[in-house]
């Protein structure tokens, strides 16, 4: 008696951690693009703030970051303006020009290490702003010194020490914030800012005019963008940043540059917490630059993020006299936990950003080699320290160690959650699958393989966990940081010998707090592809919308978005609504329809629950592509029961579509964009082909029409030797899988029951149901008999899918009487 009752309760744990965990669908077999990109590179999302010159490190040290790690240099500040040369700006000749060239790159013949590692194609170079005075203070002209930097880049270019003309040119390093008179004046005017950030617009639109002139043959072609500041919260003080900035930078200088950059930074503040930019709050603001520039520009702006991390003037630094913030002269004492503080945020923005490979061109953490201040104390992202006279690495470097290795093709990869974020990529015959758990609260996610896992190399996979681990330690440094958590950053290794043993593990992964997890698949004989999905990105005419005309009113208030040259098909939609507001923004409730059809919302949309300065929502919802226009339109219904002051606006609308093509799979809604409990990202990606809805009625339950109606992948055969009570059943193995699509055109309560049979206790044998590509939940059974599996739903509306399934390469599965019942 006592044994039963153990098993009962394993099985109701077994069934609570199936209902709870995050449902994460990996499809080795579909290969994805996002607005055109394929490929996943460290270069392009994890590189960091180590100069080519390597000056500060020993050889040792550049050749394990550089060489071992693969890391690259990502951004420099050493450009071609330097205070007390002899004036080549105003009178430029070759000779000095090559002289300051030399003296750029003369450190680095010192080192072969720095000869090896040293160069890198896609290096972002940028200029400290005391040049905005000098160019000021000596009457030098904007498109003057445009010459000079565009006679001085190709100079750089030395093959025998490995440096390249930098790819990406940004004028002036936090000229956005230089030029602001309230640095001086904390009276001025919205009027005299507005005319400030103008004028900085169009020192940019000449420096790149000339640049781009000069420069567009040859090796050295670099793309010129800015304004390379913090992007300023565009939602502040009624979006005042964005009719302040935003606007009157893109109207100046907007078509003259290539790219838009920014720096962004979580940061922890006395008296206010934690003020977050990852999650909800960072795809606000991207979608709203991305909508902006479409709407002016006539296509959106690519966005290079030149720096991202953690930190804090206020707090992480400190004078001898006490001084802090701005006029603070040195760092805090080295704190492990405030390594944590950075990793936690660059790994999410790295999640974030790289679920945007088409409108992301580059993102540099802010990672710096070993930087010390006057007292010695490394600066907070510095990634080495000394310890009694030796230098040691920081835990800094342990981004650098868990992404080893990581690249390839993006492939589909899918969460129904917005607390994780997954993506998938494929190198060869390697899969890396990547995991960020956004909740500050443990998660469990169930990671399936669409058509399981072909044979692991005799390698074996290996899970990297990236975590923060409890340490007395650190408690008092981490208070004096004002960080919300202490502990010590610990990154873990575990190598996994079978593809079952993969499946078992994955199936039940507990991720701790902000867990950063990288999985290596390496496979025996590369799959083929079996289908393919391609994401495209649409912006409505519409941005910064108001939702209600007067503080005060709750009164549900409709706004309309019109879409035009949508794709049609197969596939599937995600409607994103970014909301910007002050803290009632939390309160407010939007509802959206397509083409009049009301969208399904999750329960869990994702803003920034934890953030002191809630400042952003960001809603999705979920449609089939066949519910799709050439000439759609979305209609956006706010209220807010709550508010006291109801000042919220609609940011931006968009519409991302996933066309599917090929047979088989399953699909997630969306590409893989933000999410995430907490102001925090998840949705990290699609799966692959989906049958298309019928005409409205399911078909074939008892397969007495063979497959019709079916749509099949892998390992599916009929079998008249078995069957519950029919003719026949279908027989899935191997991981294969049939699936059926059919329409609920209004709303009612669905349920789907099947009878389900195993070759072995241990297989795993699946009844899974997606509305409009939105996974609902999953059925197994727990016994080999015959045994009915019914799962229900209320309110369906839309596209219904029901999948039947063998989820990995070892179970045997056999399938009949599947029924629909609606009422």
């Amino acid at each position: 008696m006592r044994a039963m009752k153990g098993s009962a309760v394993a099985v109701f744990v077994s069934l609570l951690i199936s209902v709870w965990a995050v449902q994460v669908e990996l499809d080795l077999y579909c290969p994805r693009s996002i607005g055109g990109e394929t490929q996943w590179t460290r270069d392009k999302f994890a590189s960091g703030h180590f100069t080519v010159q390597g000056q500060s490190m020993s050889p040792s040290s550049v050749s394990y970051l550089m060489g071992d790690l693969g890391a690259t240099e990502g951004r420099t500040g050493r450009g071609p303006f330097r205070r007390g040369a002899p004036d080549a700006i105003k009178n430029p000749n070759n000779a000095e020009l090559k002289k300051r060239a030399n003296t750029y790159t003369k450190i680095c013949s010192r080192s072969n290490e720095c000869k090896k590692f040293g160069g890198s194609e896609d290096i972002v170079m940028t200029d400290g702003f005391e040049l905005l005075d000098y160019i000021k203070d000596n009457n030098i002209s904007n498109a003057k010194y445009g010459e000079y930097v565009a006679n001085f880049l190709p100079m750089l270019q030395d093959k025998e020490q490995n440096i390249n003309c930098p790819k990406y040119l940004e004028p002036v390093n936090e000229g956005m914030v230089y030029v602001d008179p309230r640095k001086t004046n904390s009276k001025a005017s919205n009027e005299q800012r507005k005319a400030a950030f103008a004028k900085i617009g169009k020192f940019h639109k000449a420096v790149c005019d000339v640049v781009t002139s000069k420069l567009k043959s040859g090796s050295c072609q670099p793309l010129c963008g800015g304004w390379a500041s913090g992007w300023s919260d565009f939602v502040r003080q009624d979006f005042l940043p964005y009719e302040n900035r935003l606007v009157p930078f893109t109207k100046e200088a907007g078509k003259s540059m290539k790219f838009y950059s920014f720096h962004t930074y979580d940061s922890y503040k006395q008296g206010a917490g934690e003020v977050l930019m990852r999650g909800g709050h960072i795809e606000g603001m991207m979608d709203l630059v991305w909508a902006h520039t479409k709407n002016q520009l006539g296509k959106p702006m690519p966005i290079i993020v030149s720096e991202f991390a953690a930190g804090s003037n206020d707090v992480w630094f400190v004078s001898a006299s006490g001084t802090k913030g701005a006029a603070a002269k040195t760092a805090r004492p080295y704190c492990a936990t405030r390594d944590w503080a950075i990793l936690n945020t660059i790994t999410a923005m790295i999640s974030q950003f790289s679920a945007h490979p088409d409108l992301i061109l580059k993102a540099v953490p802010f990672a710096l080699e070993g930087t010390y201040d006057s007292k010695g104390n490394p600066l907070p992202w510095s990634l080495q320290r000394k310890v009694n006279g030796k230098t040691v690495w920081t835990h800094l470097i342990k981004l650098y160690e868990i992404l080893e290795g990581v690249k390839g093709q993006y492939y589909s990869a899918s969460t129904q959650s917005t607390k994780v974020q997954a993506h998938l990529m494929k190198d060869g015959n390697t899969f890396w699958v990547m995991l960020k758990n956004f909740s500050k609260n443990k998660q469990t996610a169930n990671l399936k393989f669409v058509d399981g896992i072909p044979t692991l190399s005799s390698e074996g996979a290996e899970l990297r966990r990236l975590l923060l681990k409890s340490s007395s330690s650190t408690q008092s440094c981490a208070k004096s940081h004002k960080l919300p958590w202490s502990g010590v950053p610990a990154l873990t290794k575990q190598k996994i010998s079978s593809s079952s043993a993969l499946v078992k593990l994955a199936g039940n992964l507990s991720l701790s707090p902000n867990e950063f997890v990288i999985i290596k698949i390496p496979l025996r004989v590369s799959p083929k592809a079996r289908r393919s999905s391609k994401v495209t990105r649409h912006f409505s005419g519409r941005e910064v919308v108001p939702i209600s005309q007067a503080y005060g009113k709750s009164t549900a208030n409709t706004q309309k978005f019109s879409f035009k040259n949508l794709p049609t098909g197969k596939g599937t939609v995600k409607v994103r609504v970014a909301l910007g507001g002050y803290s009632d923004v939390l309160n407010v409730k939007c509802d959206a329809k397509l083409n009049g059809v009301n969208l399904s919302r999750p329960a869990n949309s994702f803003g920034p629950e934890n953030n002191s300065e809630s400042r952003w929502m960001m809603f999705e919802y979920y449609a089939s592509l066949s519910s799709l226009k050439q000439s759609s339109e979305v209609a956006v219904t706010c209220s807010c029961s709550k508010c006291n002051k109801f000042n919220a606006k609609i940011s931006s609308v968009t519409i991302i579509t996933e066309q599917l093509s090929g047979g088989g799979g399953t699909v997630e809604p969306g590409d893989g964009n933000s999410g995430g409990d907490s102001g925090n990202s998840g949705n990290g990606g699609n799966g692959g082909g989906v049958a298309p809805p019928s005409s409205g009625n399911f078909k074939n339950g008892d397969f007495s029409n063979n497959l019709s109606g079916w749509t099949k992948s892998g390992n599916v055969q009929l079998d008249n030797s078995r069957s519950y009570k029919g003719k026949r059943s279908v027989k899935v193995s191997a991981g294969g899988t049939i699936k059926q699509a059919f329409n609920v055109s209004t709303n009612k309560n669905v349920s789907v029951s099947a009878y389900i049979k195993k070759k072995r206790a241990s297989d795993n044998c699946e009844l899974v149901l997606k509305q409009n590509g939105k996974l609902l939940g999953r059925k197994s059974s727990n016994k080999t008999g015959w045994n009915q599996k019914t799962a229900s739903f209320k309110n369906a509306r839309g596209t219904v899918e029901v999948r039947l399934s063998s989820a990995d390469n070892k179970s045997t599965c056999w399938f009949d009487n599947v029924k629909v019942k609606q009422n």
